[in-house]
């Protein structure tokens, strides 16, 4: 199976949104994704996860960087 995404930018795209909205279609990669952030050089003081969100309207995920 091939998958393809295609994002459209038009005036920007909000990082943490942008990954939650990955992790939300493919949770199974989260722990993959923020290990892999990890590796950049974060400082150990940076928090990075992922949540489940729902306001009574949207629900989702949010990628928290603390």
């Amino acid at each position: 199976m091939t998958m393809h995404i295609h994002l459209d930018p038009v005036g920007g795209v909000a990082g943490d949104m942008f990954v939650a909205a990955l992790l939300d279609s493919f949770p199974a990669l989260s722990e993959m994704v923020i290990a892999t952030m990890r590796q950049s050089g974060l400082d150990d003081d940076v928090r990075l996860e992922r949540v489940d969100f729902n306001d009574g309207i949207l629900s989702g995920s949010k990628f928290l960087v603390t």
